[in-house]
């Protein structure tokens, strides 16, 4: 069997937050990756930005060193890697390739392990089965000795643990009091994101493309075609779109092969993928910043103190156009319906503003007791020097400078509430 036959592949993408002040810190070591740059030429500049490889770039994207793979006992990307799944709803054994290994950062401590999968051949149940098992390795792959292992790996005479390579890129055991992994869900579940190219019209490709997408729904054989968003794209490419992943169609014949294996790939694997990545960022972070205002409800210093964040979020990755290419735009909004980005933003900037009112409103309440106060002693004080001038005029004392500037500041005081009262009538 040939390395990597097919064009399809898929990448699973395991979801974590570093929550620490030093933005520039990294939870993994930077030795076993280099950093890359991915090619978005079909991308505004704006968002061209963000993905530049150098040091101000917000989002670094890093690839797994080939000779680190061994420190993770992980298997070279050209052997052929079979999964024994024990799982009711997916059993069976799967052969697939460990293509590569890619780390994603953004400054705002949220990130990504992203796991390229390549197959012998292009089979949709094939991968519809596979990717089902091999997102769910988080809930089914257990190394603890205690419980039954539903999924295996292994490398020729070798077993491995795709999970605990996974925690040990993270270095989990060093920063497990920073370090949140799946922090938007408990679900616990990889996110996909499939490419799948056919060389056969034996079915219908909207057809095709939901058997792929109902690997992504929590219950494999889910009947729910309606969430799922399917759209058209350029070159006859179809994409459906979940909450869980993303899977793109397309078919090869005689006239569009060397589009497909040229452009259409590249495509795939660089500004599609980048756009999806910036979408998945923005739900993730809107996920946890929705927790963080919940679980501050009472602490409105930690609350209002989320608000710089907010407004980083709002100048770096936020965007209502990502490209004036139509496909790709297209892309993005449907990416962004689905994942309810607006309804997100909405949701944690109603719950700043309230608490914004509420300071302000207290702030207000203050400052009027405090007047109050202020004046209740000053007409205390304005008596006090009314009954001291009675008493001297009484015992016949002639006025000094003093009291009559005492005597003025009465008659102001005196006068000053007659005068507004007359003008606002």
């Amino acid at each position: 069997m040939k390395y990597a036959s097919g064009l399809s592949f898929s990448r699973f993408l395991l979801p974590f937050y570093y929550e620490i002040d030093e933005k520039k810190a990294i939870p993994f070591s930077v030795f076993d990756w280099e950093q890359i740059h991915i090619n978005t030429k079909y991308l505004t500049p704006a968002v061209y930005e963000l993905f530049r490889d150098n040091e101000a770039s917000a989002c670094k994207q890093y690839r797994l060193k080939e000779d680190a793979r061994v420190k993770y006992g992980l298997p070279d990307r050209t052997s052929l890697v079979k999964l024994s799944s024990k799982m009711p709803a997916c059993p069976g054994e799967y052969g697939f390739y460990l293509s590569e290994f890619r780390m994603i950062y953004f400054s705002t401590g949220m990130g990504f392990i992203s796991v390229e999968v390549l197959y012998p051949e292009d089979n949709i149940d094939l991968i519809t089965d596979f990717s089902f098992c091999f997102s769910n390795i988080f809930t089914n792959e257990h190394d603890d000795g205690l419980r039954e292992n539903n999924l295996v790996f292994c490398a020729g005479d070798n077993t491995f643990s795709v999970k605990k390579s996974l925690h040990n890129m993270l270095c989990i055991d060093k920063h497990k009091e920073n370090l949140k992994l799946f922090p938007s869900t408990s679900r616990n579940r990889l996110l996909v994101y499939h490419s799948v190219i056919v060389d056969d019209k034996t079915d219908n490709d909207n057809n095709r493309i939901y058997r792929l997408c109902r690997a992504l729904h929590t219950n494999a054989y889910r009947d729910d075609k309606e969430s799922i968003n399917t759209i058209s794209s350029f070159g006859g490419q179809l994409w459906g779109i979940l909450p869980n992943g993303v899977v793109s169609l397309a078919h090869v014949n005689g006239d569009n092969k060397d589009f497909l294996e040229k452009i259409h790939c590249r495509n795939v694997r660089g500004d599609y993928y980048s756009i999806y990545i910036l979408s998945l960022h923005e739900r993730e972070l809107l996920l946890e910043d929705n927790y963080k205002a919940v679980h501050n409800r009472n602490n409105t210093k930690n609350l209002i103190s989320m608000k710089p964040h907010l407004l980083e979020m709002d100048i770096l990755y936020r965007f209502n156009t990502v490209s004036i290419e139509p496909s790709y735009q297209k892309f993005y909004e449907e990416l962004c319906d689905k994942f309810k980005l607006s309804s997100l933003r909405d949701d944690i900037s109603e719950v700043i503003e309230n608490v914004e009112r509420y300071m302000n409103d207290y702030k207000s309440r203050k400052t009027n007791m405090l007047l109050s106060a202020i004046s209740v002693l000053a007409v205390f004080s304005i008596l006090i020097d009314a009954i001291s001038l009675a008493d001297r005029i009484k015992n016949g004392n002639p006025f000094g400078i003093i009291h009559w500037s005492v005597l003025a500041v009465i008659l102001i005081g005196v006068s000053i509430p007659i005068i507004v009262s007359i003008i606002r009538k």
